[in-house]
């Protein structure tokens, strides 16, 4: 098989909980459907990469069936190297091309496909859509994750900019390297006072910054990135006899985060789903989507019912605000809890965090009715997780801390560590420092006397993290 540009540079992964089968089956519930039980699904990662968003969904749902596709030989090497290194055995890698695949992977639950889409040509992008469409069970779910335009317009000027100027470059670092400074002299020559393409360059400059060279590389250099419309998106997936489900992050499906006036013309066009979308795409200049697509002889109920919402457990993934009853979520959304006994049971959350609770367990604590009004409104602004799945984490810590199997090899190599809730961290040096002791043999007070840290403050927040199974 030719070597790729990806053996040559593998491409920084990390693990999405937007694309974990918990979330997609999560979506799913919302919207009506009885979705395959993630605690026994079987998986199709297409474009897997080096495991990073794999391999922790393996270990961490172990009755479950996982296939991870990739072309780079050198990529599916070091997530295999990471799958025995954990004593997986419900995990297959593969190297194959997509274009090659057919009946023989059977039929899945999930199929999850997280930045391919745009970078692979049109044979291949309509082969992945076949996939779905072919080998998705009957109430299974997809997933496909995009480049989208108006947002990605400016993105691609600065992609135009940089591949101009390092055509003659052949070797794939040397080419990031030409590539920013060329981007900081574009930036240092537009300064002009007040001048929004200027400011808009720093910016890009800026995030680019802090970007590994790989991202730089793959996501802005490659030979192919095709942002599109999400009504075009659409239209190629409805060819395929697939429908939209939705959006991985349900909050940015909701309307009512507009303000008035805007909600005002959105409401006219509220029969029309994909119609909103593309809208909204518009109004937030949308660069990204994560897509849920499901079989078109499904029947969703939308909107949702309010009533499903007991289906669930519930965890926190808000900070408190400023002020008295603010909350702030992880999109950045401010939501004002003006009850008092709505308002405690928020701080309850934030206090026993990670922990989740299910529907009844919450309801010891508030009347279901203003419970229901407080969980739509944190469904509506991702102030908290909702799981279909329940927690195998220890919510204290234990005699004998012991941290996960993942998040110690991952430990090994940097600071970055997937949690139990699927979410990439960066954590402290301290923390990784003990984090790496926490293999279940040993004592807090035998580690305290061994390491020169605050080991009780720290394993107390490793176990905030949910980092520990024991």
């Amino acid at each position: 098989m030719t070597e790729t540009l990806y053996d040559q540079v593998p491409y920084p992964g990390s693990a999405y909980p937007q694309a974990h089968p918990d979330r997609l089956a999560t979506i799913a519930t919302l919207f009506g459907m009885s979705p395959p039980d993630v605690g026994t699904c079987r998986v199709l990662e297409l474009g897997c990469g080096t495991g990073e968003h794999l391999v922790p969904m393996a270990a961490g749902l172990p009755k479950a069936q996982f296939l991870g596709i990739d072309l780079s030989p050198r990529q599916i090497e070091a997530a295999t190297l990471a799958s025995q290194r954990l004593g997986l055995t419900n995990l297959d890698l593969q190297v194959a091309d997509i274009r090659s695949l057919g009946n023989h992977i059977g039929i899945f639950d999930y199929i999850i496909a997280y930045g391919v889409y745009s970078w692979v040509d049109q044979e291949v992008q309509e082969k992945l859509l076949q996939i779905m469409s072919n080998h998705l069970q009957p109430h299974g779910v997809g997933l496909v994750a995009y480049n989208t335009r108006p947002g990605w317009h400016m993105f691609e000027m600065v992609r135009d900019m940089m591949i101009f100027d390092t055509r003659d470059v052949q070797d794939p670092l040397a080419k990031v390297t030409r590539a920013r400074q060329y981007l900081d002299y574009i930036s240092r020559s537009s300064q002009v006072a007040d001048d929004v393409y200027a400011a808009w360059l720093m910016e890009v400059e800026y995030y680019l910054s802090t970007a590994p060279d790989a991202y730089v590389l793959h996501d802005l250099l490659e030979e192919i990135n095709e942002p599109l419309f999400f009504f075009q998106f659409m239209e190629r997936a409805q060819k395929h006899k697939l429908q939209f489900l939705g959006e991985a992050n349900y909050a940015s499906m909701v309307v009512d985060n507009f303000p008035d006036h805007v909600l005002k013309v959105l409401r006219q066009e509220e029969d029309d789903r994909l119609h909103i979308e593309q809208c909204m795409d518009f109004l937030r200049n949308k660069k990204f989507r994560s897509t849920l697509l499901c079989h078109q002889q499904r029947t969703l109920t939308i909107p949702p019912k309010k009533a499903l919402i007991r289906s669930f457990s519930f965890s926190c993934s808000f900070d408190p605000g400023e002020k008295e009853g603010e909350f702030r979520s992880r999109d950045g959304h401010i939501i004002i809890v003006r009850d008092a006994e709505q308002r405690e049971l928020m701080e309850w959350l934030f206090e026993t965090k990670p922990q989740w609770y299910t529907f009844d367990e919450l309801a010891q604590k508030l009347n279901q009715e203003d419970l229901l009004e407080l969980l739509q409104l944190c469904l509506n602004t991702s102030s908290l997780y909702f799981h279909l799945r329940q927690p195998t984490w220890h919510p204290a810590v234990s005699e004998l801390p012991r941290a996960t199997g993942v998040a110690l090899l991952q430990a090994e190599l940097g600071n970055q560590v997937t949690n139990l809730r699927h979410e990439a961290l960066e954590i402290s040096d301290d923390e990784r420092t003990l984090l790496l002791k926490l293999d279940g043999n040993s004592k807090l007070a035998e580690l305290t006397e061994e390491l020169d840290l605050d080991v009780n403050r720290l394993v107390k927040r490793i176990c905030h993290l949910a980092l520990l199974e024991g």
